[in-house]
């Protein structure tokens, strides 16, 4: 069974473990409810977890919340922005998109892409918004 410095080398900066990571460290089941219950783990979202006593920072919740969803997964709008350095943290909840894949979800909200026509090119070329300035 993995100590909890252990775990915080996996986790790395982010402080976050996925419930598979934790198994493959050799936590059981019950090892995982003790840690939490004593306040070493954080369960974050389904599956997620923030290792240690301290507070999520808003990456690490972008991040959390992304890892809470199989397949393709990324944070958007504002979200987006933040996890690029062009926003500060919006509030919760974390905006993700689902591209592929799926998982049940708590504070996350998911947006999967909606599909649009496709449309010829011609037939926009006399559009001013969709030529170059």
């Amino acid at each position: 069974m993995a100590s909890d410095l252990e775990l915080a080398r996996v986790a790395g900066e982010l402080w976050v473990l996925r419930l598979d990571q934790l198994r493959a460290a050799g936590l059981s089941e019950n090892a995982i409810r003790h840690r939490i219950a004593q306040g070493r783990l954080q369960r974050l979202w389904p599956g997620v977890f923030l290792v240690g006593p301290g507070e999520a920072t808003p990456l690490s919740l972008a991040y959390a919340a992304t890892e809470s969803f199989s397949g393709a997964t990324y944070v958007t709008d504002l979200w987006a922005c933040f996890v690029h350095r062009f926003a500060p943290a919006p509030d919760l909840p974390v905006d993700v998109v689902v591209v592929s894949g799926t998982r049940h979800r708590r504070r996350a909200r998911a947006r999967r892409p909606t599909p649009r026509p496709w449309t010829s090119p011609r037939r926009h070329a006399g559009d001013p918004r969709l030529h170059p300035v």
